[in-house]
């Protein structure tokens, strides 16, 4: 990936290439959509979570978490955070499904709105269920549901073939978990926070002053890069992303009527190439 970043470069001579990155978005949104009071209060206090669970999950001190298991801890809440269970986890990274069933308990114990949210959505998705003319890949009819998210946003769920070894009564088809925990909060993420900061950003953009200095010329996920023609436009327009960034919370209470506990971080690098951007020392 490295290498392909690299190959984004400045189409000006001193040219500058920012990147505006936010900084745990999914678990930002989450914290927002779940009202979880546990999960937002260690946002606010700033709490380094991968290091926090690390030192439950390997049983030390947090000053004692050694950065391997500070990183294999990270890899199991991103996997959580995109719905994984303990058996997809143990696959995807390579570790024994008790590790993994270890700290899915540790993380929803410490979490438990958030638990409780997700649960309500596949309740929800359960009831809404209509006949579909959809089938699963093993011929069997297929149910279809449905979620509203509170910004408007329906999400539609179809049931799929239970596993081998599902540990229900029954193989009938059903709704699919992970789904119901992963897509809400990415779609928030990405759909709607992204949509909405982006959509301000270029109109802040269009009315500055080094609009035709700096230049849109890329979005991944959630960031956003600028192609500015020296680092004096490139500090204007990192102070822009910063600027609407921190306008996120009222933005979302005025629209859709949410509560925001929470700051929108995002960090600003700068370099000549995406390859090669990092943040400015302070």
């Amino acid at each position: 990936m490295s290498q392909i970043k690299e190959a984004f470069t400045s189409r000006f001579p001193d040219g500058v290439i920012v990147e505006a990155d936010f900084s745990q978005l999914e678990v930002v949104g989450a914290a927002v959509m779940s009202g979880d009071p546990v999960l937002t209060q260690d946002i606010l206090d700033g709490r380094d979570m991968h290091r926090y669970f690390a030192s439950m999950l390997f049983n030390k001190p947090e000053e004692e978490v050694v950065k391997q298991e500070r990183t294999a801890t990270k890899r199991m809440t991103f996997q959580l955070q995109y719905g994984a269970g303990a058996s997809s986890m143990s696959r995807k990274l390579g570790i024994k499904k008790e590790k993994a069933e270890g700290f899915i308990q540790l993380y929803y114990g410490r979490y438990e709105r958030l638990a409780e949210w997700q649960a309500e959505i596949m309740e929800a998705v359960k009831r809404s269920r209509k006949p579909s003319e959809g089938r699963t890949a093993k011929g069997l009819p297929q149910g279809r549901g449905e979620w509203e998210s509170p910004t408007g946003r329906i999400y539609v769920f179809l049931e799929q073939d239970k596993p081998e070894g599902w540990r229900g009564a029954d193989m009938e088809p059903d709704f699919n978990p992970p789904e119901g925990k992963n897509y809400p909060i990415q779609g928030f993420a990405t759909g709607d926070i992204m949509a909405v900061f982006r959509g301000r950003v270029l109109r802040r953009w269009l009315n500055e002053w080094f609009r035709r200095s700096a230049l849109p010329v890329n979005t991944v996920h959630d960031n956003v890069m600028y192609d500015c023609r020296n680092m004096e436009v490139a500090l204007e327009v990192g102070k822009m992303l910063e600027s609407v960034a921190a306008e996120l919370p009222e933005v979302l209470r005025e629209t859709w009527g949410l509560e925001v506990p929470v700051q929108f971080k995002i960090e600003v690098s700068y370099g000549p190439s995406w390859g090669h951007t990092k943040p400015l020392e302070k």
